[in-house]
């Protein structure tokens, strides 16, 4: 009998709009939606090579913890591939499923929801890598496509998961600090992320795939930051007082 465990992973976001996905699928249909529809097939079982591991249930949760932003009233993030890296097995697909987050519903609701599932082998993974495919912003009831610096989002990380337990990851995707407005009325998001994880987990997935977690070590949480390259940071942020503009590909900073 092979020596394992079920690794589930679950990604979540929380998000402060109240039903601004169902209005805008609705009244705003795009291609991001329409190929969600289209490929809900996950990505499960990545790592044939290492049946013979011991494994552990994994979630991922996403979060936002912003703050009131003026006349804005709903920030929608897609994202299309979620990977993580550990030093033994290198980079570890885990999901392909394009979703949609609203980074401002959860948040008002106090919810994490399941993103993906999926079972890794018992390890330490030290980085994260995200595939963000766009990022809509609300506001005054327009909707305004932001730009990101880079659509990959890929940080540092301390995720411990061990054999025949759960562990929990969460990406509390700060979007306050996140989100920036150029002169011109323009969005940009250079997502600002806090990264914490827990292993021994209690977890709970609920009606509507609502997660809910409890007990367990609690691990250091890492801070990042995406500059203007699109490399993301330790402990960094783009200055909020600083002026933008979007200049073809590029996102510049404005030299006062």
């Amino acid at each position: 009998m092979e020596n394992k465990t079920l690794v589930t992973i679950l990604i979540v976001v929380l998000v402060l709009l109240v039903g601004f996905g169902a209005w805008y699928v609705m009244n705003y249909p795009n291609p991001i939606t329409d190929y969600m529809n289209n490929n809900t097939t996950e990505n499960n079982n990545q790592n044939d090579n290492n049946q013979n591991q011991a494994k552990g249930t994994l979630y991922f949760t996403v979060t936002d913890a912003a703050a009131n932003m003026q006349n804005v009233t709903a920030v929608n993030m897609a994202i299309d591939r979620l990977e993580v890296f550990s030093n033994t097995q290198g980079w570890i697909t885990l999901s392909t499923t394009p979703q949609i987050f609203n980074l401002l519903e959860l948040k008002a609701k106090n919810q994490s929801k399941l993103f993906v599932k999926s079972d890794v082998a018992a390890d330490t993974y030290s980085q994260l890598r995200l595939h963000v495919t766009k990022v809509l912003v609300m506001e005054s009831g327009q909707i305004k496509e932001a730009k990101l610096p880079s659509n990959e989002l890929k940080m540092q990380a301390n995720i411990v998961v061990n054999s025949n337990t759960n562990s929990v990851a969460r990406v509390d995707m700060l979007v306050d600090k996140s989100l920036h407005k150029t002169g011109n009325g323009n969005f940009i998001f250079a997502p600002v992320v806090k990264l914490d994880s827990s292993s021994d987990v209690m977890v709970q997935v609920g009606s509507e795939n609502i997660v809910m977690a409890s007990g367990g070590t609690v691990h250091s949480s890492i801070h990042g930051g995406m500059n203007l390259d699109g490399q993301m940071m330790l402990n960094f942020q783009l200055d909020q007082n600083t002026d933008f503009q979007i200049n073809g590909a590029k996102i510049e900073a404005i030299l006062k």
